[in-house]
């Protein structure tokens, strides 16, 4: 059996990105890792991802790497009310979490499921060393997603965006311990410096 403990707002943020009904079912849910100390969670729908990290209190017994579905995610995050927002959700998994009853508990509720029998992608090869500062075009959708995502953090709806152009994602930061990655739309949809003409008189 593992045990691990994640925040309730990590996983509201994070199931702000993760896939519904796509045919690429290891999308349809959240992945977690954790080790003795820390947990890190990512979701992605293979255009923008979440990625944060959450620290066990020693509670945590690793490591270990599972997807939650995508149902067991909203259940979790269904319930409503700020006093909730906060309150961290223990896992338990057994030695076979694809198999065996796996169990989300947070206050006096419990979620039982079973991870997604499948690769998740390895998320850390599309995380940029750097960014160019160079503009592109993005989804106005996933920058939304951005938006609720830091407000479920306790944050506002701002946060720090950083541009990498069209080699590779913009990062989104909400805090010291979470960010999303947002894919550039690959076609130029509009002049960027196609403005000035409003400087002049009609």
């Amino acid at each position: 059996m593992t045990t691990l403990v994640i925040g309730r707002a990590e996983l509201k943020a994070a199931s702000r990105f993760m896939a519904v009904g796509d045919i690429r079912y290891y999308l349809n849910g959240v992945l977690l890792e954790s080790s003795s100390i820390r947990t890190r969670i990512v979701a992605t729908n293979g255009h923008a991802m979440f990625c944060g990290r959450y620290v066990g209190e020693g509670t945590n017994e690793g490591p270990f790497a599972g997807i939650v579905p995508d149902t067991a995610i909203k259940t979790i995050t269904a319930w409503k009310g700020k006093k909730l927002d906060h309150v961290p959700v223990i896992f338990t998994f057994p030695s076979d979490p694809c198999a065996g009853e796996c169990r989300a508990q947070w206050l006096d509720n419990i979620c039982v499921f079973r991870c997604i029998d499948g690769k998740f992608p390895e998320y850390s090869k599309v995380i940029p060393k750097g960014m160019s500062q160079e503009p592109t075009t993005y989804d106005a959708k996933y920058l939304m997603a951005c938006s609720n995502a830091s407000q479920d953090l306790g944050g506002s709806e701002y946060f720090a965006f950083r541009q990498h152009g069209v080699a590779g994602a913009g990062v989104a930061v909400f805090n010291d311990d979470c960010f999303a990655l947002v894919m550039p739309v690959r076609e130029r949809i509009s002049d960027m410096n196609d403005v000035e003409w409003a400087r002049t008189k009609i």
